[in-house]
C-alpha cells in the first residue's frame, strides 16, 4: 500500500511517503508535489494536509489534477485547508475593535506565517483560499471524484474524496 503525505514539513507519518521541497528531515523525501514521482493510478492515499492553499491561484487546479493522476481507483484524496469563508468572517470581526492581536492573528492564519521572521518563508504563504463546498464541488466535477467525507476544526475542513 503506497499513501503520500504531499507537503509533509518535518511532521513525518509513519506508513507514508512524507514529500516536501523545502524540508530536509530525517523521513522527509525531498520532492516537488507539483510533479509527483509516481506511475499513474499507483498510490492508495493522497494526504495533503495544510498545502493547497500555498499554491498560486492560477496554479492549483493542476497541482489537484497531479495528486488525483496518481491515485488508484478506490483511492482516497484527504485535503485539509483553511476554511477562508469562516476566516474571513473572523477578520472582519477583528476589524471592528481595537484588538490588534485579534487582527493580527486571523491575518497569519489567511495570508500564511510566511517564515513568522525566523526563515526565508519559502512555502509559507498562502495564496488562495477554499472552503469545503468550492472544493468538493470542483473535486466532483472537473476531476470525477465522489464525496466521502467531511469535518469542520479549528477553523479547517478536511475534505475526503474517493476516485471511482
Amino acid at each position: 500500500m503506497i499513501k503520500l503525505n504531499v507537503g509533509s514539513g518535518p511532521n513525518v507519518l509513519p506508513g507514508y511517503d512524507n514529500l516536501d521541497l523545502y524540508v530536509d528531515a530525517p523521513g522527509v523525501i525531498r520532492a516537488d508535489v507539483r510533479k509527483l514521482p509516481y506511475p499513474d493510478k499507483s498510490v492508495d492515499e493522497v494526504l495533503a494536509s495544510d498545502i493547497l492553499e500555498h499554491f498560486p491561484r492560477l496554479e492549483w487546479k493542476a497541482v489537484l489534477a497531479e495528486w488525483v493522476r496518481v491515485i488508484k481507483p478506490g483511492g482516497l484524496l484527504v485535503v485539509q485547508a483553511p476554511d477562508m469563508a469562516l476566516l474571513a468572517a473572523e477578520l472582519l470581526g477583528a476589524s471592528d475593535t481595537n484588538n490588534d492581536e485579534d487582527w493580527e492573528k486571523w491575518n497569519r492564519r489567511i495570508f500564511g506565517g510566511q517564515g513568522d521572521g525566523r526563515d526565508d518563508g519559502k512555502g509559507q504563504f498562502h495564496f488562495t483560499g477554499f472552503n469545503a463546498y468550492f472544493l468538493q464541488r470542483h473535486c466532483e466535477n472537473k476531476l470525477g471524484l465522489e464525496y466521502v467525507s467531511c469535518d469542520l476544526h479549528n477553523y479547517n475542513f478536511k475534505l475526503q474524496m474517493r476516485k471511482p
